[in-house]
C-alpha cells in the first residue's frame, strides 16, 4: 500500500504517492474504542474544518518525511477525544515522549499513533506504553510486509 488521497466519502481515489515508510508506535487506551458512527455523529455537533491537503500532497510527491510529519492532521480527533478521553490521555503522554516526533489520534479514535525517527525508537515507545500503563501497543512501519496483529 502507498499513501493516497481519497476524496468524496473516501471512495474516490484522486492520487497515489510514492511509498514512504515511517516508523510508528500505535497505542490504544483502556476501555472501549470509538465507533466510526459515534465519532461522525459527535463531529457533526461541532464540526472542524479540515486543513488544506495541498501541502501534504506536495510533501508526499517528493517523499519529504519531515514535512509530512509536520502536516499530519485529523479533524475528527477532537470528536473522538470527547467520546473517549483515554485517547486524549494517550496522545498527551505520547507527545511528551522523546521518541515521538508527532502524535495524534487515528481516524475515528480507537488508537493513537506516534511517528518516530526509527523503528527501534517506535519499539521503545510502544514497550514503555505497555510497561508503564498497561496499554496495548505495537510498533511498525507505515509500509512494508503485511503483518497480522492480534
Amino acid at each position: 500500500p502507498v499513501p493516497s488521497l481519497h476524496l468524496g466519502a473516501g471512495d474516490v481515489l484522486e492520487e497515489s504517492f510514492p511509498e514512504l515508510a515511517l516508523p510508528v508506535a500505535l497505542v490504544m487506551p483502556e476501555g472501549e474504542g470509538v465507533s466510526a458512527k459515534a465519532a461522525y455523529d459527535e463531529f457533526d455537533r461541532a464540526p472542524e474544518e479540515p486543513t488544506s491537503y495541498g501541502a501534504i500532497c506536495g510533501a508526499l510527491r517528493v517523499g519529504d518525511a519531515a514535512a509530512v510529519r509536520g502536516l499530519l492532521y485529523n479533524n475528527l480527533a477532537p470528536a473522538a477525544k470527547r467520546l473517549q478521553p483515554g485517547c486524549a490521555q494517550v496522545e498527551a503522554w505520547m507527545r511528551a515522549q522523546p521518541e515521538a516526533q508527532t502524535a495524534m489520534v487515528t481516524g475515528s479514535g480507537s488508537c493513537v499513533f506516534a511517528v518516530c525517527e526509527s523503528l527501534r525508537a517506535a519499539q521503545s515507545l510502544a514497550a514503555r506504553a505497555a510497561a508503564q500503563h498497561g496499554w496495548w501497543s505495537f510498533a511498525t512501519l507505515t509500509v512494508g510486509e503485511r503483518q497480522e496483529v492480534c
